[in-house]
């Protein structure tokens, strides 16, 4: 069954009961936009208002399960790459997953408010919104769900991944504004919050988190701290490097630009091999040496 048929059955039933769409809202407990939606064939319902409308209209005649997974695995990838967008921060990809993110999302719902609104947040701060004004925001935007916790408490609660979006932008915003010290506590509370949680998730923010806080380190000249963030970053890497098949694959390049007689692709190859073994024995011996 597609969003129309099951936008069309929603609205029989309705008019069959002789009940406005702000009648039905009301007794479902959503908004009126969300039943003209799937009136409309725009979306279906989530589970919980899916059980109260079959409770409404005694049954539906087809349960929940029937409804296309398709669609529900479209929504959750168009978030998980609107997240990966946010990360990668460049605004071209950014507007372009905002857009399919729009086309998806339930515009009454919190959660998706927040990952949309951040989105655009992110690139009015490339177009010139102030620091101050983008950190406000940040605020704002995070308070639409609750109040934003103490930096004490972070470490403690359970934060969706757009909330933990939402306070490191807001913990960078901090950095580039100079208050140094707020940002560090900040990116040590989602330092901690993360390590804590070692999903796969978590650990790729880690990274992330890691390279930042590095740098607010380095602006308040804590060289022996960012050294530690750097090491942490550089392990990981190399952790989900796998370095054997690299160097393999390098070695074939290298045949095949020997191949077609071109020497300097060649020695761009060799030259980067010798580069990243004299790296990896330089820090082995720095770490050692520390």
């Amino acid at each position: 069954m597609n969003k129309t048929v099951f936008g069309f059955q929603l609205a029989y039933f309705r008019r069959a009961a002789n009940l406005t769409q702000e009648e039905l809202a009301l007794k479902a407990g959503c908004a009126t936009s969300t039943i003209s939606r799937i009136e409309c064939g725009l979306e279906f319902p989530r589970l919980e208002l899916f059980a109260r409308l079959d409770s409404i209209f005694e049954q539906f005649g087809f349960t929940y399960e029937e409804l296309p997974m398709n669609e529900i695995y479209d929504f959750h990838k168009a978030k998980d790459e609107l997240l990966a967008a946010i990360h990668d921060g460049r605004e071209e990809i950014l507007e372009r997953k905002l857009k399919r993110f729009e086309e998806l999302m339930i515009k009454d719902n919190v959660e998706h408010q927040q990952y949309y609104a951040l989105g655009y947040l992110i690139c009015m701060r490339k177009r010139g919104m102030s620091i101050e004004e983008y950190i406000d925001r940040c605020i704002e935007l995070f308070e639409k769900g609750r109040k934003i916790p103490k930096i004490e408490d972070l470490h403690m609660l359970h934060l969706t991944r757009i909330e933990h979006m939402i306070i490191f932008e807001y913990a960078k915003g901090h950095y580039e504004l100079g208050e140094l010290e707020f940002a560090e506590k900040l990116m040590a509370a989602l330092m901690k919050y993360s390590l804590k949680r070692n999903t796969d998730y978590h650990i790729q923010r880690c990274k992330v988190i890691s390279a930042t806080f590095a740098k607010v380190l380095l602006s308040k000249k804590d060289y022996c701290k960012a050294q530690k963030c750097v090491n942490y970053l550089l392990v990981k890497i190399a952790e989900a490097l796998d370095s054997r098949i690299l160097y393999h694959g390098l070695q074939i390049q290298k045949e095949l630009f020997d191949a077609a007689n071109d020497r300097e692709g060649a020695l761009v190859i060799d030259e980067f091999i010798l580069a990243s073994q004299k790296m990896v024995n330089y820090l082995h011996n720095y770490r050692k040496a520390g």
